[in-house]
């Protein structure tokens, strides 16, 4: 089996749930029509830490805003992809769901209901993406050979490409260098972390880096940290933790305890919190969204949108509001 889902992957997300014959029941009652319709945001969500929930399903596609920690409806985005998020609050859905169309990303400002910026990728379907804290560069990745990395205020990418990695998924680190989540194409295929460290051209592997983990749910550095999220481990729903330097070294796991999932879809973590998506079965669901203390794990401390948004899985992003 193979260690990722190429073309079958939602950045923050494992599996695209139209394409790869994930569980396609609804597990909570779908809102009202009116809740659904249009992209609307509450004028008090702008004053509040928000959750935003990304799915595509059969149906059209939404985001979903959730106030934090109350998990509360206040916004709906007419528009999906993966999500990432940046110090300011702003928040970029990578809309690149369709492989066989080229995708763009949107930058949404805290509580936006329209799109502040729009970056076409002519190159990719983008179904990753990262925001340089340093600099407010964005970079892009869909699975294949390159990445486009967007230097804040420009239209028009930089490329940078790995011929013998996919490049699934994206993070920077705190000084601005982009670490890559890569996979090997050959009989035995195997999940490697790869560097373009800041303001260098060319992409490097990075050694001592070891996973047993079937898919990946997440990459995400976080304050000291490179995270990864295990998709596909029935039973256990876990974050594993590395520290980077030379060499990669493992700094453990946390546990995200909770029986109501069979498997972890996304998570985002923000300091001492972490939000985690799952996928389950559709008779045993409470919530699709769990509220974790972070490192600490453990069971979730709170459970958000529960009603609100109906379908397994989905990209997730905290968006911190602006001080």
């Amino acid at each position: 089996m193979t260690a990722w889902f190429p073309r079958c992957a939602l950045a923050a997300s494992v599996i695209l749930v139209s394409a790869c014959g994930g569980p396609q029941t609804p597990i909570a009652p779908v809102p009202a029509p009116n809740a659904l319709s249009g992209s609307w945001v509450l004028p008090e969500a702008k004053a509040q830490d928000l959750v935003y929930v990304s799915h595509t399903g059969p149906s059209k596609p939404s985001t979903y805003i959730l106030s934090l920690p109350r998990g509360e409806l206040v916004g709906h985005l007419n528009v999906s992809g993966s999500l990432c998020s940046d110090n300011a609050g702003n928040v970029w859905i990578a809309e690149g769901s369709n492989p066989y169309e080229k995708g763009k990303l949107l930058e949404y400002a805290h509580g936006g209901e329209k799109p502040i910026r729009t970056l076409r990728a002519s190159n990719m379907a983008p179904w990753a993406c990262a925001v340089d804290p340093t600099s407010g560069n964005v970079a892009a990745a869909d699975g294949g050979h390159e990445i486009d990395i967007y230097k804040s205020g420009s239209t028009q990418p930089e490329v940078v490409t790995h011929k013998k990695l996919d490049l699934i998924d994206v993070t920077y680190d705190n000084s601005g260098n982009l670490l890559i989540l890569g996979g090997t194409v050959t009989r035995h295929q195997k999940l490697k972390v790869a560097e373009l460290p800041k303001g260098a051209t060319k992409i490097k592997l990075l050694r001592g880096f070891h996973t047993r983990i079937l898919g990946h749910s997440g990459f995400q550095w976080e304050d000291k940290d490179l995270t990864l999220g295990d998709a596909l481990n029935e039973g256990g729903h876990e974050i594993y933790r590395y520290e980077v330097g030379r060499r990669i070294k493992s700094r453990g796991v946390v546990e995200l305890a909770n029986g109501d999932f069979a498997y972890l879809a996304s998570y985002w973590i923000q300091g001492s919190k972490a939000v985690a998506t799952a996928w389950c079965g559709s008779s045993t669901c409470a919530a699709p969204i769990f509220l974790y203390n972070y490192p600490a794990g453990g069971e979730p401390i709170k459970e958000l949108g529960e009603g609100i948004v109906p379908w397994h899985g989905g990209a997730v992003t905290i968006s911190v509001a602006p001080k």
